[in-house]
Parts: structure tokens; sequence; C-alpha cells
């Protein structure tokens, strides 16, 4: 009797190289246009392009360990004009390169917006964000589909082994689940409660934003996380935004207190502490 073996298709090599050099593109014609859907072509290519490097990350990493003299190298050094993922928990994480080069890219964006932000320390600045945020938020949203795999087969990995923002690994629960709901407490979610900020997901992608860059987080708040680093802290820092929403904070026009509504999801989404002072008053005024 013959017996038949089938074999499973084998699934190309991909270097982050390779894997940006069609991801890249494809990132940069989104963000400049969020409203005009992706070509199916397009989509698919970037789409396999993941899984294919995400799985090329994961076999070298199962060679690794097997064979530590043939380990293949992580890539981790990546020139880029602002702060990028780093710190002592996650330099030694395999696989880095190609969420540092998304994230990279989510700086480059985030630069490009304050890069045209308005002179004026007006209600228009507040207009400028508002609308900005808007479009890269849409953006964001559809690279979070683009990219799932890296999501699932990577992110999603690393957050259950401690890396994701709040520093505790999945496989203790009672733990996890107790740092996650006092550490969710001062972003607006207490368990049990009638007055949360959000739903548990919301407040949590508001936590992910508002980590810091060492720790590891969903693609959507990794967007996010750099709209707040790169365009609104500094704004904040500026005092333009403080001027800009007190001027909105004493007006009580219908259409102004949309715009205030805006702006506390926009601070609630990218992360902004919520023992800021503008974002208090936000908060306040819009209750």
């Amino acid at each position: 009797m013959t017996t038949v073996q089938i074999r499973r298709p084998r699934i190309p090599y991909e270097t982050v190289e390779s894997f940006w050099a069609t991801a890249g593109p494809a990132l940069e014609r989104i963000f400049d246009s969020p409203d005009i859907p992706v070509d199916i072509e397009t989509y698919s290519s970037v789409y396999s392009k993941c899984f294919n490097y995400q799985n090329t990350q994961h076999n070298s990493k199962v060679q690794k360990r097997s064979s530590p003299s043939q380990g293949v190298g992580n890539g981790l050094q990546v020139a880029t004009p602002v702060p990028t993922v780093s710190g002592p928990r996650v330099d030694s994480v395999h696989g880095m390169a190609g969420y540092r080069k998304v994230d990279d890219f989510f700086a480059e964006r985030a630069k490009k917006i304050f890069d045209n932000v308005p002179d004026d320390s007006s209600s228009d600045l507040a207009r400028y964000i508002v609308t900005e945020f808007a479009r890269y938020s849409t953006a964001a949203q559809i690279s979070f589909r683009m990219l799932s795999h890296m999501q699932r087969m990577f992110i999603a990995l690393r957050v259950q082994e401690g890396y994701g923002w709040s520093l505790v690994p999945v496989h203790d629960a009672s733990f996890l689940a107790e740092t996650r709901e006092y550490k969710a407490e001062r972003w607006g979610y207490r368990k049990g409660s009638d007055s949360n900020l959000g739903t548990w997901d919301e407040v949590e992608s508001w936590a992910e934003a508002g980590s810091a860059l060492n720790c590891i987080v969903p693609i959507p708040s990794l967007a996010f996380r750099r709209f707040r680093i790169v365009f609104l802290e500094p704004l904040l820092l500026s005092d333009r935004l403080s001027i800009a929403v007190g001027e909105l904070l004493t007006s009580d026009l219908p259409e102004d207190m949309e715009l205030i509504l805006s702006m506390r999801n926009v601070f609630r989404r990218s992360g902004i502490d919520p023992e800021n002072l503008v974002r208090v008053k936000l908060e306040l005024k819009a209750q």
C-alpha cells in the first residue's frame, strides 16, 4: 500500500526590509487619503507580507531555541528622529523590528500633523486637532486590519508574556486581574461602578495609549500613543493648547460645546494623563 504524504505549503521567507518595502508605501497612501478605499491588490499584498514576516520571525525564534549558535538577529537597531520603542524590558524581545517599523511610521505621521499646526492658540487649533485626529484614527484602524497578523502573532503573545501596559503576564491570572483593575481605576473604570467613563475595552485602550514606550500595545493604541507623545504633549508644554481649550471653556455656543466633547474624546483615546489639568477641565465641562 502506497502512503501518500501531503506536504504543507512552504511559507516564503520574509525579512523586515521586504515586508516594509510593501507595507510602508501602502500605509503612506492610507494616511494621506484615509477616506479613499484601499484596492484589494494592495490590501492582500500587505496582509500576506505581514503573515509571511510574522511566520519567519516565529520560525527563527524556534530555530534559535533549538540551536542557539545559529540564532537569527532580531534587527533592533532602527534609526528614528524621535524616541523609539525601547527599554530594558523590550530590548531583548525577539521580533521587535517589524513592530518598531510600524511605531516609527506612526511617529512620523504624528510629526507631520505637528509641523502643520496653525500658528494661533484660538479655538481654530482645537478644530485642527479634532479634524486631524479623525483622519489619523480612520487610517490607524485600516492599518490595524491590514496588519492583523502582527497583532495576533506578535503583539498578543508579548502582552500575554507581561510586556503589555499592565506589565503582568497572563499566566498569573489572579494577580493580572487585580493589577489591571487597580490601574484601570486611574483611567476611569471601577468594577461594579455605574459612573465609569467608558466600557472596560475603551478604558483599557486609553491606558494602552497612555503607557510608556517600553510597553507593547495593540496597533490602534500604538498609533494613538504616538499622537499623544509627538503631537499633543508638545502643544500642552507650550501652553498653546491650554489657551485654546480655555477659550472654548468660556463659550456657551452649541458648536463650541460639541468641540469640547470632541476634544475630550481625543484626550481620552490618546492617553493624556487623567490628572492633566487641561483634560480635567474638559472632563468637568463635558459632564
